[in-house]
């Protein structure tokens, strides 16, 4: 049955809450185990998107274009993640680390979550952004990962190589992709940088610019160091 669910009331307080303990265990528990961990936070990037098809299903009957192909930003993030956690992909994780942490988290803080959504569609919504910045988190936290020197770069790249598929998608489907065909309903921080379409033109420089400052705790000039293997 539908939930009552308001930014920063005592639902959206509470899953913070239960979110960020939960992230800090894994990340202590994957510096002690790390294959343990890694392979927990892999099967919750896995299994959260037909979670979330089967809760959507079950409280409307139907799925949606948009939603029932897994390519918004964070259902992407999260696929890349899985496999850079698996198989240690030092460009995988670098898009994982900068795009959750840059983009994902901000779902957390501001969720596009529909005023009938059920208790399910909320909770499936806050794991699945909690993985996908665990998962960026749990690269530098409990692996001692660096992203390289021009990770950052190459992360906003494929971010413009993502955007651009995204509009065509949304231009021959009607869909919403990343919201860069609209912003979404309730608000968020798009509401800052301008109305659409002039909001796609703010997110350049503002997209590079946290990527720059994400890059800073491993410097601007040291080579990267790979991500260790499963053990």
């Amino acid at each position: 049955m539908p939930l009552a669910f308001e930014f920063f009331g005592s639902t959206h307080l509470l899953l913070l809450m239960l979110g960020c303990g939960a992230s800090y265990l894994l990340i202590l528990l994957g510096r002690k185990h790390d294959a343990l961990a890694s392979r927990l936070i892999v099967t919750v990037l896995i299994a959260v998107y037909p979670f979330s098809l089967l809760t959507q299903y079950d409280a409307y009957g139907m799925l949606e274009i948009e939603t029932a192909l897994p390519f918004h930003l964070c259902d992407l993030v999260a696929i890349l993640g899985a496999i850079g956690l698996l198989y240690r992909r030092q460009k995988l994780c670098e898009i994982v680390y900068f795009w959750a942490l840059a983009g994902s988290i901000q779902g957390l803080i501001t969720p596009a979550i529909p005023s009938n959504a059920t208790t399910g569609i909320i909770s499936g919504f806050f794991v699945h952004h909690f993985a996908i910045v665990l998962a960026a988190l749990y690269l530098p936290l409990a692996r001692g990962w660096k992203a390289s020197r021009y990770g950052w770069i190459r992360a906003w790249l494929w971010l413009n190589v993502y955007v651009l598929i995204a509009i065509l998608l949304n231009t021959l489907l009607g869909t919403n992709y990343a919201f860069l065909a609209a912003p979404p309903e309730g608000g968020s921080l798009l509401d800052l940088m301008g109305p659409h379409p002039w909001y796609l033109l703010t997110l350049q420089p503002v997209a590079l610019l946290l990527f720059y400052l994400l890059q800073a705790p491993f410097g601007y000039g040291k080579k990267s160091r790979e991500v260790s293997s499963v053990k």
